[in-house]
């Protein structure tokens, strides 16, 4: 067995996956970048998740970096709201998005474009892209 060859294999994949990574919050900041510039006001789309081992840090122990696993939008007053679930696949590809009763699977950069493209045209991000603009009015609707 030749485990330095492992080794760097597996360091190469997880390069892969952070270069996926990366391509996929340019999507993001370019989306963002578009709708802060078509609304008026900054909006952000981000992954967001939560700490794993929180218990663990609060006690003084190692803490994990956060699982992501959800699409947000921000507005720049701090209101936000959930458009997505998120899951990767280990070199950041394939990412499935899961929205109302939608699960649309991305392999690549050019697919992760059109899937949140199609979030974005959908009935329930847009209640939730309303909801991050009204500024405190209260709940789109109401």
């Amino acid at each position: 067995m030749n485990f330095v060859d492992a080794a760097r294999k597996g360091m190469d994949a997880h390069n892969r996956a952070i270069a996926a990574r990366r391509e996929q919050d340019e999507v993001l900041r370019d989306a963002s970048k578009q709708m802060t510039d078509a609304f008026g006001t900054e909006l952000t789309l981000c992954f967001t998740g939560v700490a794993k081992g929180l218990a663990a840090a609060i006690l003084g122990g190692k803490r994990e970096p956060p699982v992501l696993d959800t699409l947000e939008v921000t507005s720049k007053s701090g209101r936000s709201r959930k458009l997505a679930s998120v899951s990767f696949g280990e070199m950041g590809y394939p990412l499935t998005l899961r929205w109302a009763d939608r699960s649309e699977y991305a392999a690549d950069r050019e697919a992760f474009e059109a899937t949140l493209q199609q979030l974005l045209e959908s009935r329930a991000a847009g209640e939730q892209i309303a909801y991050v603009l009204a500024r405190g009015e209260g709940e789109p609707g109401e």
